[in-house]
């Protein structure tokens, strides 16, 4: 990990380096060096944030902003079909099937179980659960996957 970070850190500093020699006019450089500077010190700050286990606070401001809203203000059942939506993505990018996922949150919106409800045949099921479980830090045992078609799950929406 500290490897890959002094990587980063060399390839960004000789990118930029190119960057900023190949700047066509002396005003555009201040611009182009402030943005190259503020780039570099994320570079150098994120496995410190990783480090002082911010980095989950971080993605969830992150999202809950995207969403336009504040979990704490009562939005549970928006932020919960939120949260599914984004699994239904994940799986339609990395199985390219059809999905309806539902989520079971409990104590501060902490996934207590999903069911994964799949139309394609041609899903590995143990496969898919195994990635989910993964990407989204849910234990395999929570997560179920059911075959058939997803289209009467939608309709309940």
């Amino acid at each position: 990990m500290l490897a890959e970070w002094l990587k980063n850190i060399v390839v960004c500093s000789i990118l930029f380096s190119v960057v900023l020699y190949i700047a066509p006019d002396p005003k555009m450089r201040r611009y182009v060096q402030a943005a190259v500077g503020f780039v570099m010190m994320m570079v150098v700050i994120n496995p410190v944030i990783g480090w002082l286990g911010y980095a989950d606070r971080i993605e969830f401001n992150t999202y809950s902003e995207s969403l336009g809203m504040d979990v704490a203000e009562g939005d549970d059942e928006m932020y919960v079909r939120a949260m599914e939506e984004v699994v239904e993505r994940f799986i339609s990018d990395n199985c390219n099937a059809d999905a309806v996922v539902r989520i079971v949150t409990g104590e501060e919106l902490g996934i207590d179980s999903m069911e994964i409800y799949i139309q394609s045949d041609k899903v590995d099921t143990d496969g898919l659960r195994s990635a989910v479980s993964e990407e989204y830090g849910v234990d395999e045992n929570r997560i179920t996957i059911r075959r058939g078609n997803t289209d009467h799950m939608q309709e309940g929406l």
